[in-house]
């Protein structure tokens, strides 16, 4: 048995094989015999070990998309890790696996902090006339903090590295932001309102007011639909 570094619960990795001698073998040749068979067995691990530890991000990257993200997550989130790992390639994609240390996940949250992204001018009518860009949001700096530790975890998990560079970083922080909610006064009117609104409305607000509302932008379009049919 050998161990070849720590899984994710701090437990020793350990790869082990089951060699069977030959009987017919004296008690000499059965050690000398025995003794080989351990080296070679050391050795394969090792050259294994090596050559995964010497696979760049962006390939591992890769079988982290096929063999986990395809089967475990959801489609939408997969479409949105594609969409993130293009820039995190783009800074850290050519460093091996082994090579990747804190300092480098430190400078790449430097770097998220600083992405940017197209957003859409309107006019007045509402008509997008164009563009300009704006630094990407705290939470969306945190999905590619946490893209790239997931990756990196899921390289220990495999036995490609032996620890978790981002473990040691501490991840982007998210400013606290107080849930958006309907006042009193407004939730009596919107409930006067209801008295003459077909049950279906008044089911979906009711459930709506009474199970608690945690984004306001939920209500709008129902709240208009209202107001309009007065």
């Amino acid at each position: 048995m050998l161990a070849i570094g720590y899984k994710t619960n701090g437990k020793k990795k350990r790869r082990k094989q089951t060699f069977v001698l030959d009987k017919t073998l004296t008690k000499t040749q059965k050690k000398k015999e025995k003794e080989r068979l351990i080296h070679e067995f050391e050795q394969k691990v090792k050259d294994e070990y090596y050559l995964k530890n010497d696979m760049k991000f962006i390939d591992f990257s890769k079988i982290y998309m096929e063999e986990y993200a395809k089967e475990e997550l959801s489609v939408t989130t997969y479409k949105r890790y594609e969409t993130l790992l293009v820039k995190i390639n783009e800074e850290i994609g050519e460093l091996k696996l082994s090579k990747i240390k804190p300092p480098h996940i430190k400078e790449l949250k430097k770097k998220i902090a600083k992405f940017t992204k197209n957003v859409p001018i309107k006019d007045e009518k509402g008509k997008t006339v164009g563009h300009k860009k704006e630094t990407i949001a705290p939470k969306t700096q945190l999905h590619y903090f946490n893209l790239v530790s997931g990756i990196l975890t899921y390289a220990m998990d495999e036995e490609y590295i032996t620890e978790n560079p981002c473990y040691k970083v501490k991840s982007p922080k998210v400013p606290h932001k107080e849930s958006e909610f309907l006042d009193i006064e407004t939730i009596k009117i919107m409930l006067a309102l209801l008295e003459k609104e077909p049950i279906q409305y008044k089911t979906f607000i009711n459930l709506l007011i009474y199970t608690g509302i945690r984004r306001g932008e939920a209500l709008a379009l129902t709240w208009d639909d209202i107001r309009t049919r007065r």
